[in-house]
C-alpha cells in the first residue's frame, strides 16, 4: 500500500484508507488508543523522519502513464522482472503503447490497459521472454526485510526496494506480492506477442491468487485514482465496451523526458529506523485479547509502503 507524500505534508487520499482503517478498527473492538498510533502517528513520524532514511527511485525505473482523466506514476519492478521490464521499456520508446486504452475495470479486483489497435506490430522488441512470475531470492537477499507475521500464501513475506515479496526457503524463490497497486502482465500468445502486451493493476482487494503465476512488472506509486474511480466495466471480468475504453494518452519512461519535466520520487529505505518504527506503529492496532508476543496480526498488503516527491 504505497502513501504518496509530499515533504511537508501527507496527501489527502493517501490518508483515507488510514481513516478507513479507524473506523473498520473501532467497529471491531480494537482500543481506540491502539488505532490512533497507527492512523495519526505513522504521518507524524514520516514528517519527522530524517533525510538519510529516504532514497531517490531513479529515473529510469519510472514509467508516466497520462491518462485522459489523470496521471499515473509506476515504480518498475527490475528486479523481480528483469526481462519483462526491459522489454516494456523497449516497447515504449517504440512508441507501441501511444494511444493505448484502458480496456477493463473489474470492481474489487483489477483495471487493465494496452495496445488497441490490432494493427501495431511490437517489432524486434516483441520476443517471446523467459517465465519471470518468481525470481532467485538468494540475488537480493542482502536488501531483504523481513515483515515477522504469518502469512497465508508463502512461508515468509517481507519487502525488497519498497516492493512486498513472498519467499519461499525451500526453492529459494520469491515473488512480488498482488497487493494494492501491483502491476503484472497479460499476454495473448506467449509464443507471438510481447510479455506485456496487455497490463494490469490490482484496485480492490489484493490479488494474491496470482502470486508467483504472473510476472509483476511494479507498482503504482501516484495517481492510482485514475485507474481506480473509472466505471465499471458490465461485461465479463468488468472488460468494457469499445466505446467505453480510456484512452492513454501517452506512456514514457521519465529518464525520457527532460530533465525540467521529470518527476522525481523517494521511497523510504526498508532497513531505516523510520520504516522499523512504521512497522511497530502498524502492529500496534491488535484485536483485545491478542496473546504478549503473537505475531503481527497484519498482512503485508497492510504495510504502508510511502513514497514522497522531492
Amino acid at each position: 500500500m504505497g502513501v504518496v507524500m509530499n515533504r511537508g505534508a501527507i496527501a489527502t487520499r493517501a490518508l483515507g484508507r488510514l481513516g478507513a482503517a479507524l473506523a473498520l478498527c473501532a467497529l471491531a473492538g480494537v482500543a481506540q488508543a491502539e488505532v490512533r498510533s497507527y492512523v495519526t502517528e505513522i504521518p507524524t513520524l514520516l514528517e519527522q523522519s530524517p533525510a538519510s532514511d529516504w532514497e531517490s527511485i531513479p529515473d529510469e525505473d519510472l514509467m508516466v502513464l497520462e491518462l485522459a482523466n489523470g496521471t499515473v506514476v509506476v515504480e518498475l519492478a527490475s528486479f523481480a522482472a528483469p526481462a519483462h521490464v526491459a522489454q516494456w521499456r523497449a516497447l515504449v520508446d517504440s512508441g507501441y503503447f501511444d494511444a493505448s486504452s484502458v480496456v477493463r475495470a473489474q470492481e474489487n479486483y483489477v483495471v487493465q490497459w494496452g495496445e488497441t489497435t490490432g494493427t501495431r506490430s511490437p517489432g524486434a522488441a516483441g520476443a517471446p521472454l523467459p517465465k519471470e512470475a518468481t525470481f532467485a531470492f538468494s540475488t537480493e537477499a542482502a536488501r531483504f526485510v523481513p515483515l515477522g507475521a504469518v502469512d497465508s500464501y508463502a512461508a515468509e513475506v517481507g519487502f525488497i526496494d519498497g516492493f512486498p515479496v513472498g519467499l519461499d526457503h525451500e526453492r529459494a524463490q520469491a515473488w512480488v506480492l498482488h497487493c494494492h497497486g501491483a502491476i503484472g502482465t497479460v499476454q495473448a500468445d506467449p509464443q507471438t506477442t510481447p510479455g506485456g502486451v496487455y497490463y494490469y493493476t490490482a484496485i480492490g482487494n489484493p490479488a494474491r491468487e496470482l502470486d508467483g503465476r504472473i510476472a509483476v512488472v511494479g507498482r503504482v506509486i501516484d495517481g492510482i485514482d485514475a485507474l481506480s474511480t473509472l466505471p465499471r466495466g458490465q461485461g465479463v471480468y468488468g472488460f468494457l465496451d469499445e466505446a467505453a475504453y480510456v484512452p492513454i494518452r501517452t506512456t514514457r519512461l521519465a529518464s525520457r523526458l527532460p530533465p525540467g519535466e521529470r518527476p522525481g520520487y523517494e521511497r523510504l529505505r526498508g532497513d531505516s529506523d523510520t520504516f522499523a518504527s512504521l512497522l511497530r506503529l502498524r502492529a500496534a492496532a491488535r484485536a483485545k485479547g491478542a496473546p504478549e508476543g503473537a505475531p503481527y496480526p497484519i498482512d503485508a498488503c497492510s504495510v504502508p509502503l510511502p513514497v514522497r516527491t522531492r
